[in-house]
């Protein structure tokens, strides 16, 4: 079997510059998809973008705590009908059954935002990876399947040596990811046999460890995740992750990654590659 590398942009839609920059990642590198923030202001921006590259792949990027919900969502928002922060988020999907209640109905109103706007879902992921909270997964899971679509699974066997915040994160959502997979197969969702990105961000997306990553790909399908951007002020006020994401877009536009792609043995592909090959 060979190695097949799917390259996913998250937060298509988040900003102007997160639009641009995704696009250019795809025309100039090697971003292969990306994941689409339907409730954020500039969605539509990024899908008229998008069909004017054909060869990149749109998923839904479900979201629970960026930007204002589709729906009333009243147990997830706060004074300001903004969506709570992901800690508060967290906390109420844990606790709070209403909040459970509100986070499907919103998930599939974003669903259907989408359907609006594209025919078809390439594949299903979210901000945070809050779809893999033991209490959102049934209803991401039920999701997918309905969109007949596959579903990230953020199980990232790509760490990279070091030790801190960033580790400590990836690896409490690795072991989260290991325990509940048997989920993910008992309702026929489909996903890729690896996945990459958790170790990968800020100051360590660089050319030299996207090299590493890709020379030590094992055979099958892998997803990396990115989160490119031509960094702008909307992006600046949203997030704190905003000027690593210029370093992110310089090492996926690196002129020796393909050749690099290509000296591991290691061929680009799409949701789509990966749904014919089980059809």
């Amino acid at each position: 079997m060979a190695k097949q590398l799917i390259v996913t942009a998250d937060d298509f839609g988040l900003s102007p510059g997160v639009n641009t920059g995704i696009v250019t990642a795809h025309t100039t590198g090697i971003v292969t998809g990306t994941s689409l923030m339907v409730n954020m202001p500039f969605a539509r921006d990024a899908m008229r973008l998008a069909a004017d590259a054909p060869g990149l792949a749109v998923g839904l990027h479900l979201n629970l705590t960026s930007g204002v919900p589709l729906t009333r969502a009243r147990h997830l928002i706060d004074g300001q009908g903004h969506f709570l922060s992901l800690p508060r988020v967290a906390a109420a999907v844990t606790f709070d059954a209403r909040a459970v209640r509100d986070a499907r109905v919103e998930w599939e109103a974003q669903a259907e935002a989408f359907l609006s706007m594209r025919s078809q879902v390439a594949a299903v992921d979210s901000h945070h990876h809050l779809h893999t909270h033991p209490r959102l997964l049934d209803a991401a899971l039920t999701l997918a399947r309905e969109l007949g679509a596959p579903l990230r699974w953020p199980l990232d066997g790509c760490h990279l040596a070091a030790s801190d915040w960033l580790d400590a994160k990836a690896s409490l959502l690795t072991a989260l990811t290991v325990l509940q997979r048997v989920r993910l197969r008992r309702k026929g969702v489909l996903s890729t046999d690896h996945f990459c990105g958790l170790y990968l961000m800020g100051e360590r997306f660089t050319p030299a460890n996207l090299q590493r990553v890709i020379e030590g790909l094992r055979t099958g399908y892998t997803e990396l995740m990115c989160h490119p951007a031509q960094v702008d002020d909307e992006l600046r006020r949203i997030t704190s992750y905003a000027e690593p994401r210029a370093w992110e877009m310089a090492a996926l536009t690196s002129p020796a990654l393909r050749a690099s792609l290509t000296a591991s043995g290691v061929e680009l592909a799409t949701w789509n590659d990966l749904k014919e090959r089980v059809a």
